[in-house]
């Protein structure tokens, strides 16, 4: 049964969660799958920070093995990123119209811009940056248009899920970058920045204003070109030196920009054509976009952290180079982006997700309909169980009522007593007191008389201990309140205990 209740327990909070009755709870992990690495990082769904549970980074080949190696569940979510050939992005201007014909008119706008992508087929998202009045008094729509083809993203989505990964979001590399530094607040909103996110094989240039991602090119410089770039015959002192990939690759790491005059002459020309085009983008946007120039950089990916790389482009850009996020920014800010309207989750996996809620609720209705009948045999047994208790307890009350009433008679006779015999000039309260000042110890009396005629006082009772008899009267006669004590009688009480005396005492009053 408790199998039962936590089953239902468990799908009654998936789906009220996801009709937004009450928090979603759990863990989200963002997945930064690049060309030659992904980069995993797991956070608490509901972050006000960023602290990390876990990372991964691995070869991609390692994908298949992510699921079991940080153990994610059923219950937590993906979110991954989109690179390269799959997407397009685009900053557009688009007459004033409502937000309901956006999309078509997007289509008629960037039909025949793209490359690769038929615009026809594919699926429209955007993002609206503002309005901007122009020379003739009317004003204009800025936004970002994001251009996919949902076919290629269904693919990756049903390997990944066969890989045991629950993508609930799927958001451009663009956007999770700014994500991650606005969460950060690295830039504030009155500054114009350029991410410069350097991967292996090209570069993506994000220009933030606003704190929003307000254009996005993608040059084919990278890592790789670097590498490439040093591979081949190098002169020396010692002759002609062949630097295979592998240990282009090393020098690379290891030394970075090198001050080596050799290196750095085949090096130079792939870093200048980076900075140029670096260059080109941020002047394109200040002049196409009337925006303040672009002296702020940040850099990101996992080229970005080549030695001297920072230094290198600030000086050649005039500009300061605020950071270099780490190898991970991008997949924590994938998990910053779960809840926005930019989540190209094709249509196919959301029904899927409708038909699973779906068949939850069938699988609730049963659920209840088995417990209510469980629940009606269990309570009858309970009840009948309680019933028993009840009546076992109420006797016991009766007893305990017997019981009181018993004792409150025997009080009654006392106090009864004590009266009658505090009204004939006694004072029975006085000599209780003091006869509880001088009992000895192993000493228990049976009976106590008390008279207005002498002797007053009249008691018996029993000793353990020899000895002790004695002591007790002795006790007696130095007592102010006792005179003329004797001793009736004593004797054995063998069946009581060996040396057990019982006793009978006489005495008066003082006056």
């Amino acid at each position: 049964m408790k199998s039962i209740l936590d089953q239902l327990k468990k799908e009654s909070k998936a789906i009220l969660s996801d009709l937004g009755l009450i928090p979603k709870s759990g863990n989200v992990i963002g997945l930064d799958i690049g060309a030659k690495y992904f980069r995993a990082a797991r956070l608490k769904e509901d972050i006000r920070e960023i602290p990390l549970k876990d990372t991964m980074v691995k070869e991609v080949s390692y994908l298949k093995d992510l699921a079991g190696h940080m153990h994610i569940s059923s219950d937590d979510k993906i979110s991954v990123n989109l690179r390269g050939g799959e997407i397009a992005i685009k900053r557009v201007g688009l007459p004033f119209m409502p937000v309901g014909e956006i999309e078509e008119a997007l289509r008629w706008e960037l039909k025949g811009q793209l490359h690769n992508i038929d615009i026809d087929r594919s699926r429209i998202k955007f993002s609206i940056l503002g309005e901007k009045q122009i020379e003739d008094g009317s004003k204009k729509i800025e936004l970002i248009a994001i251009v996919y083809n949902e076919s290629d993203i269904e693919a990756r989505l049903k390997e990944l899920r066969g890989f045991g990964l629950n993508v609930q979001a799927v958001i451009p590399t663009e956007f999770a970058l700014v994500n991650y530094v606005n969460h950060l607040n690295l830039v504030s909103p009155e500054e114009t920045v350029a991410i410069v996110d350097i991967g292996n094989s090209s570069t993506l240039i994000t220009i933030v204003e606003n704190k929003r991602m307000s254009f996005t090119r993608k040059v084919p410089i990278g890592g790789d070109t670097i590498t490439a770039s040093m591979t081949g015959t190098l002169m020396s002192d010692k002759g002609r030196i062949e630097l295979s990939r592998e240990k282009a690759e090393k020098i690379k790491i290891e030394q970075g920009i090198s001050e080596d005059i050799r290196i750095l002459s085949v090096m130079r020309p792939v870093l200048e054509r980076l900075i140029t085009q670096i260059r080109r983008s941020t002047e394109y946007y200040e002049h196409e976009f009337a925006s303040q120039p672009v002296k702020k950089i940040i850099l990101a990916g996992n080229a970005a952290r080549l030695k001297g790389l920072r230094d290198y482009i600030s000086k050649e850009m005039e500009a300061e180079v605020l950071d270099v996020l780490p190898e991970i920014a991008e997949a924590v800010g994938l998990v910053l982006g779960t809840g926005s309207d930019i989540n190209m989750l094709p249509e196919s996996f959301k029904e899927e997700k409708g038909r699973e809620l779906k068949r939850i609720s069938l699988r609730m209705v049963s659920i209840a309909f088995a417990l209510i009948s469980l629940f009606s045999y269990g309570f009858l047994l309970v009840k009948s169980a309680n019933l028993k208790k009840e009546l076992e307890i109420y006797r016991a009350h009766l007893e305990t009522v017997q019981d009181i009433r018993t004792v409150r008679d025997k009080m009654v006779m006392l106090s009864s007593t004590l009266k009658t015999v505090s009204s004939g000039g006694i004072e029975a309260g006085k000599i209780m007191k003091e006869f509880s000042n001088i009992v000895v110890s192993s000493m228990t009396l049976d009976a106590l008389v008390m008279k207005n005629t002498e002797p007053n006082l009249r008691l018996s009772g029993i000793v353990l201990k020899e000895g002790q008899l004695s002591k007790f009267m002795s006790l007696l006669e130095s007592s102010p309140m006792f005179e003329k004590v004797q001793l009736v009688f004593s004797e054995k009480d063998e069946d009581y205990s060996s040396g057990a005396l019982d006793f009978e005492i006489i005495c008066n009053l003082t006056k």
